[in-house]
């Protein structure tokens, strides 16, 4: 639920910042997800028996990726 809201409160002050291709300031921003993803990842387990608990982890992980990759494709760094 904390990556979740971390999520949606990133993409709401953003959402300009992106149109205005300021991604200085956004990447300044990021730090904010360190202790939600580092919880996620300790204390979550993504494959949960219920298919639906399942799905909306993997959902959660998408946004999660779509919104580092609107930055910069982080596969390059390899």
């Amino acid at each position: 639920k904390i990556l979740l809201q971390t999520i949606e409160y990133i993409y709401k002050i953003t959402k300009n910042l992106f149109i205005e291709k300021k991604y200085q300031e956004i990447l300044s921003m990021v730090h904010v997800f360190d202790i939600p993803i580092n919880n996620f990842f300790n204390n979550v387990y993504i494959c949960h028996e219920n298919q639906k608990i399942q799905i909306n982890r993997f959902i959660l992980l998408n946004k999660l990726k779509k919104f580092f990759f609107k930055i910069a494709n982080f596969s390059y760094l390899f």
